[in-house]
């Protein structure tokens, strides 16, 4: 997408891949400040990169969202210059990087899930270690002699609740 503003930002030229993305014949957005006609005065996270380019002579990029639209867009506006090295206007370059936002998105989602994958096994090992030991402490508890039979019966029991802890955390492993 790509557009020629002079120094007061107004739009000289658009391709008709700018027009079509904003749905607008080029007629109506030439003549026009650059800011109003590609909707940038809607969103109030933007700063307009024309003026900063005017005054200091450099070519900039932003990323910014078309509020009309919604598509992410990479905007790299460069000077342009007359005989004498005065900067006259600006030409904007576009890229639509929709597609590649929504991708880097899924990846950071991905990467957390695995993240939490992670940490949950290792939550569940060390939780399956203790339940390892808790099953010994029992076992050595139900082989003492002196142990009544309604504490046997009891041991029995927590050792049935300890196996299906430990199956439990065997899935999260």
């Amino acid at each position: 997408f790509i557009s020629v503003q002079d120094e007061h930002a107004k739009v000289i030229k658009v391709n008709d891949s700018l027009a079509c993305l904003l749905n607008k014949p080029p007629e109506e957005i030439v003549g026009h400040d650059c800011c109003n006609a590609f909707d940038w005065h809607k969103s109030s996270a933007y700063t307009c990169p024309h003026k900063e380019s005017i005054v200091t002579g450099e070519s900039l990029t932003a990323e910014a969202t078309m509020p009309s639209t919604g598509r992410r867009l990479s905007v790299t506006v460069s000077p342009i210059f007359d005989n004498n090295s005065k900067t006259i206007g600006t030409v904007q370059i576009a890229r639509d990087i929709s597609k590649q936002k929504k991708m880097e998105t899924e990846v950071r989602k991905a990467r957390n899930l695995e993240s939490i994958g992670f940490l949950a096994g290792g939550i569940a090992h060390d939780f399956n270690n203790l339940l390892a030991a808790l099953v010994g402490y029992i076992d050595l508890a139900r082989m003492d002699p002196s142990v009544s039979p309604g504490i046997t019966e009891a041991l029995k029991n927590a050792k049935i609740v300890t196996s299906m802890a430990a199956d439990l955390t065997q899935q999260l492993i």
